[in-house]
C-alpha cells in the first residue's frame, strides 16, 4: 500500500467509479472536472492505493478537512480483486495510516477521530470487516436511494432504502 503523493484527480474519479459501481455509489458521478480537482487536490485529502504485483487493487481516500476527523471518504477493491482475502489487512493499513494523518502534514491537528459511512448497498462482507478492525456503529440513517440507482436496481433484488452508518473507532 503506497500513498499517491501527486494529486490526480482522474485517478479518484476513475477509482471511484472502477469500485462504487458495483455497490451504488452516486454521491460523485455528476461532479465536474473542477469539483474533482477541488477534491483531490486538497492538502488535507489523501489517496493510498494497493498494489498486488504491481498491479492497482484498491484504494482509499483520507479526508481530513475537518480539523481533528479523519474521514475514509471512499475505500474498496476493483472488481477483479475481491474476493482474496484483501480487504480486511488492507483496512486495518488505511486505518493505522488514517491514525497517522495529523504526522504527514504541518499545521494538521491531531487524529481524535476516525470514521466512515456505508450504506446497506455495499458489499455484504463490508459491515463485518469494519467491526473486525475495532469500528464500532456511532450512528445509523434511513434515506432514499436517489432516483438514478433506484432505476439501475430492479425491483425486489435489493431494498429501496439505504442506511448510511457511521464508524467511529477511538483510541
Amino acid at each position: 500500500m503506497r500513498q499517491s503523493r501527486i494529486p490526480v484527480p482522474e485517478l479518484n474519479r476513475f477509482c471511484y467509479i472502477t469500485v462504487g459501481s458495483d455497490w451504488q455509489w452516486t454521491d460523485r458521478l455528476a461532479w465536474s472536472d473542477a469539483e474533482w480537482r477541488e477534491f483531490a487536490t486538497d492538502g488535507n485529502v489523501e489517496t493510498w492505493l494497493l498494489h498486488v504485483s504491481g498491479t492497482p487493487a484498491g484504494y482509499c481516500e483520507m479526508d481530513g478537512r475537518i480539523p481533528g476527523e479523519v474521514e475514509i471518504a471512499s475505500f474498496g477493491l476493483f472488481p477483479a480483486f475481491r474476493r482474496r482475502r484483501l480487504g480486511g489487512w488492507f483496512l486495518g493499513e488505511c486505518l493505522s495510516e488514517a491514525w497517522r494523518f495529523s504526522a504527514r502534514g504541518e499545521g494538521r491537528p491531531r487524529t481524535e477521530r476516525v470514521w466512515l459511512h456505508t450504506c446497506s448497498e455495499d458489499d455484504p462482507h463490508a459491515m463485518s470487516n469494519y467491526q473486525a478492525r475495532g469500528m464500532r456503529w456511532y450512528r445509523t440513517e434511513t434515506t432514499e436511494l436517489c432516483r438514478a440507482a433506484r432505476e439501475r436496481t430492479p425491483l425486489g433484488s435489493r431494498p429501496r432504502f439505504a442506511a448510511p452508518t457511521d464508524y467511529r473507532r477511538l483510541r
